[in-house]
């Protein structure tokens, strides 16, 4: 992984005293930033993180349409490895070191999911998050202390209540890595497709113990999929979750 560019005229302690939402976003595909940039316009002065896939061939010129819109961008370039987890991982990295200050991290990606025939539709309840409508939903949710992360309803899945055979398959896998990272895991519910907002304090003091980067080395490289055995990139989908349920806190869908 390395830095594409940082603008330097971005003043960090500016930024620590007015955003209290950061933006993590993985771009992949060379057509989705347009579709994405619209949601960000729905936010007031955040904090925005995007990571682009050595993958994508038009990777400079997406970097270059994000500063002419966001000046105040951090834009890296990553190889291909976890493929939107371990973007959003490198992301984190990034936002710690810089000791960003937020109230509220969004992850999100530009997921097309081109092997599923209701990739689209998919994508939009997924985005749902950032709708100018469900923001200040999300906000007041977020009032109840007991609410950890908002994500959209239709995404959130109980393992407990599934047949699937992988996700059966994830409860044995998944335990050596509950255990080494130290989350008492009752709670099943994780969020499908892995965007949502979730509270900083819980990411910041869980990767300021667990290094985000050697997480990432961990996870598959290239556009792996879990159709027909557990992988270590989507069993981070649920451990992201349950870094917050582990906590007792809840997930709430919008």
């Amino acid at each position: 992984m390395r830095s594409y560019r940082f603008n330097l005229a971005m003043d960090v302690k500016f930024m620590k005293n007015t955003a209290s939402i950061a933006i993590f976003i993985h771009i992949y595909y060379t057509d989705t930033w347009h579709e994405i940039s619209k949601y960000l316009l729905n936010f007031h002065n955040p904090a925005i993180l995007v990571n682009i896939s050595y993958d994508n061939p038009k990777r400079h010129e997406i970097s270059r349409k994000i500063f002419e819109y966001f000046p105040n961008a951090i834009v890296i370039q990553s190889a291909n490895q976890g493929k939107d987890i371990g973007a959003k991982l490198a992301l984190m990295d990034i936002y710690l070191k810089m000791e960003l200050k937020t109230d509220y991290l969004i992850l999100l990606h530009d997921k097309k999911s081109p092997q599923a025939l209701d990739g689209d539709a998919w994508r939009k309840k997924l985005f749902k998050i950032v709708q100018k409508e469900s923001i200040p939903i999300i906000l007041n949710r977020f009032n109840s202390k007991n609410i950890g992360m908002v994500a959209a309803i239709d995404q959130i899945v109980n393992s407990t209540d599934q047949n699937n055979v992988i996700i059966n398959k994830y409860k044995e896998y998944i335990s050596p890595l509950l255990a080494a990272y130290r989350l008492n895991q009752k709670d099943e519910t994780f969020v499908g497709g892995t965007m949502f907002w979730v509270r900083s304090s819980i990411f910041e003091v869980f990767f300021n113990e667990f290094s985000p980067l050697s997480i990432r080395t961990t996870l598959e490289k290239g556009n792996v999929t879990d159709n027909k055995e557990p992988r270590q990139t989507h069993a981070w989908e649920r451990i992201l979750c349950w870094i917050v349920t582990s906590k007792g806190l809840k997930i709430s869908g919008v």
